[in-house]
């Protein structure tokens, strides 16, 4: 009897130290029942807004989220709820940014180098194209440059640069991207954080696609737009899934087809990984377009609403309050703070750039990363116009931060064509107008690092050919500039303001200057021109126009411009100022010398308003000029109720004062539009005792498109029929 009580004993013995583990674990498991939650978040560019508010929703009904994964905007905003940010400080982000800029490529008109302001000025079409030297033709960028977009996404993860697994942010992460070259989705989900939001973002056509870890990549949308299949990878009890659908283009032609395909083809994909989804939350976008970034409250709304209206599948994995403030202090104890570091590394620049670069980058070393110091030196290189953008990131090497900035080259390579359109005409007393189309092209490096070749070609009434080659010396702010060139010019005489001739001036010649770049904002050089011209009639009868012979001048150019936009500033101003001497011209009895100055300046007032004056002056101070070399006025901005080139004479003097409006209050391709109302002052004549002027008051709409500046004006003055002005390509 004795032994069976023994024996009974140690098997409750072993019972009790067997069950105790699945006890304790049992007891676990009863602080941590709640299930794993993942969270699908499908692509659909300013749809993806619509995330927020389903993200608002699950916060407030404590349901909590232990893994993401995004595609495209669904991949930003899954990305920023990973980093730690709260749904608000998210919807605070995107608010604050002006989208309709964000996605601008043109560099800031202040941020540009001289020289790529000179390009903005006279070649302002937005399209650039790249010249094929070898082959003979041109390449197509695959998209635009995204340099806003790629500046923040940087600033976004800078803090969490240095995590090289994203299981490791506050929430673990990932997002999708499609491999264009092997035709498969790419889940991304360790490496440079930086560089796989840009991935995912890489909308075909629209962004140029990102080379990463040997890759070529776009937005993910096209194989997987709704990631829920990688969330259920993760081994998680439950998956949400957000699918955003955008209504069918309803166009059939053209872009709209492939539109269509595009939206066909996303959409078919995102089907197929609804069946990976518990919970499938579709908000009602359809009505809404993909470019309405200005609907963003909108876009909240309605994801908002579409959880609400999953609540009885939702509310069950909601957790109790302390579960739930258990889960934000894990999430927020995550969050880092900007990095420190204490080396730097640039990628993608040449040896003396990276040299120059270093030395002013290394004073933000050993303290937080200070982003806005950065950034303006980044911008400064894009200013250059050899880049198409920077990402900036931080990585733990060792014992040592390293703040990596790598600039990304422009994909259709270092030689390429701007283009720009010329139309002056007056519609009402115009007797001639003028129209042009002209590129110019670019070479970089030409024969020697920092060299620069250029090729100006204009086809139209006054076609012209100049080339440059812009020779920097011994690395420093001075330059030598050899320079051919041949142009045409039309020359009309007037007598009472009644046209007597025209003539068809045709010149060429060679010159050489010496200059030195005053920083961005201006340039100082001078030069020897020698040219043979000749005149030939082309209307009314001879007047004893001297045309025919050599022109010999050396010239002193000095220029500076610190406006904020080429043709329709809000601020700043512009001054230029040329003394030249004429050794010999057709006409001229002995040597002369002028000199011509102009200032600009215009004051941003509240409201989209602004008010700016312009001065203009030039002088005959050795010697008479010859009727061809004597300054012009008339036409738009000259005088505006006269024909262009009606006054002439030794001398002259321009004053304008004039008030602009701004009727539209976003800036973005094809919307700056702009009331003026402006009063000038002026007059040209061959001696000051001699000297009147005249009082012009106008009025006009003026704008900037893709096709570059337009304007059109009514000009007025006393006694006189009205002019109304049409002109494309510049402004003032």
């Amino acid at each position: 009897m004795g032994k069976w009580k023994f024996l009974i004993l140690v098997i409750l013995v072993l019972f009790l130290a067997l069950g105790a583990p699945t006890i304790c674990t049992a007891g676990d498991e009863s602080v941590d029942v709640r299930p794993r939650i993942g969270l699908a978040l499908g692509g659909g560019s300013a749809l993806g807004f619509s995330h927020l508010g389903v993200l608002l929703w699950l916060e407030e009904h404590h349901i909590p989220v232990d893994y993401v994964s995004g595609t495209s905007m669904g991949g930003l905003i899954g990305g920023c709820y990973a980093m730690g940010m709260s749904p608000q400080e998210i919807v605070d982000l995107v608010t604050e940014i002006n989208w309709a800029t964000l996605f601008d490529p043109n560099i800031p008109y202040d941020s540009l180098s001289f020289r790529r302001k000179d390009d903005r000025r006279q070649y302002p079409v937005s399209a650039e194209v790249g010249l094929d030297l070898f082959g003979g033709g041109v390449k197509l960028p695959p998209g635009i440059f995204s340099y806003q977009v790629d500046l923040l996404l940087s600033r976004l993860t800078l803090p969490y640069s240095t995590v090289r697994r994203f299981e490791e942010l506050p929430i673990p992460f990932s997002c999708i991207g499609a491999d264009i070259d092997r035709a498969e989705a790419v889940v991304m989900e360790d490496g440079s954080l930086v560089e796989a939001l840009r991935a995912t973002m890489a909308i075909p056509g629209v962004f140029t696609p990102v080379l990463r870890e040997g890759r070529l990549l776009v937005d993910g949308g096209l194989l997987n737009n709704v990631p829920a299949d990688v969330v259920r990878e993760q081994g998680l009890d439950q998956v949400i899934a957000v699918e955003l659908t955008s209504a069918t283009p309803q166009d059939r032609t053209g872009l709209g087809v492939l539109m269509r395909v595009i939206n066909s083809v996303v959409t078919a994909g995102s089907r197929r990984t609804r069946e990976w989804a518990d919970v499938l939350i579709s908000p009602a976008v359809e009505d809404l377009g993909l470019t309405d970034w200005g609907k963003v409250r909108e876009f909240i709304d309605r994801g908002y609403q579409a959880a609400e209206e999953q609540r009885a599948k939702l509310e069950v994995l909601a957790v109790d309050d302390g579960t739930w403030a258990a889960y934000l202090a894990q999430r927020e104890a995550k969050r880092r703070a900007i990095p420190v570091p204490d080396d730097i590394r640039l990628q993608g620049l040449d040896q003396v750039t990276e040299s120059a670069v270093r030395i002013e980058l290394e004073t933000i070393l050993n303290q937080p990363v200070d982003v806005m110091a950065l950034e303006a030196k980044l911008l400064e290189l894009l200013g250059t116009g050899l880049y198409e953008s920077f990402r900036y990131e931080c990585r733990q090497e060792e014992e040592r931060t390293v703040l990596v900035v790598t600039a990304v080259p422009k994909t259709h390579g270092r030689a390429w064509l701007n283009f720009g359109l010329a139309l002056d005409a007056e519609l009402l007393n115009g007797q001639e107008a003028s129209f042009a189309v002209k590129s110019r092209a670019t070479f970089f490096d030409l024969l020697q690092p920092g060299a620069e070749g250029r090729l100006d070609l204009r086809v139209g009434t006054e076609p012209t050919v100049v080339g440059e080659w812009y020779l920097p010396l011994l690395n420093t702010s001075f330059f030598i500039a050899p320079v051919i060139f041949a142009d045409q010019k039309n020359l009309s005489i007037y007598r009472d303001e009644a046209r007597l001739s025209t003539y068809r001036m045709l010149q060429g010649g060679i010159g050489f200057d010496l200059g030195y770049n005053i920083n961005r904002w201006g340039e100082v050089r001078c030069g020897y021109r020698v040219a043979e011209q000749k005149a030939a009639l082309r209307v009314g009868s001879p007047n004893g126009l001297e045309g025919d012979g050599t022109v010999s001048r050396v010239q002193l150019n000095l220029e500076f411009d610190w406006l904020d936009h080429a043709f329709l500033p809000q601020t700043g101003g512009r001054f230029r100022l040329t003394n030249t001497w004429f050794f010999e011209a057709p006409g001229a009895e002995e040597p002369f010398g002028q000199s011509e100055g102009e200032y600009f300046f215009i004051i941003p007032l509240a409201d989209r308003n602004s008010v700016f004056t312009r001065v203009a002056s030039g002088v005959t101070w050795q010697g008479d000029a010859p009727l061809i070399q004597e300054f012009r006025l008339g036409g738009s901005f000259r005088l505006s109720a006269y024909q262009a080139g009606m006054w002439y004479g030794d001398n002259y003097i321009l004053g304008s004062i004039g008030y602009l409006r701004r009727l539209t209050a976003t800036s973005f391709y094809g919307q700056d539009l702009y009331l003026g109302l402006w009063w000038e002052e002026g007059g040209a004549f061959s001696r000051r005792p001699d000297r009147q002027t005249d009082s012009v008051i106008s009025i006009g709409l003026l704008g900037f498109t893709l096709l570059g500046p337009v304007k059109c004006h009514l000009s007025l003055r006393e006694d006189a029929d009205p002019y109304l002005y049409l002109g494309v390509g510049h402004i003032f």
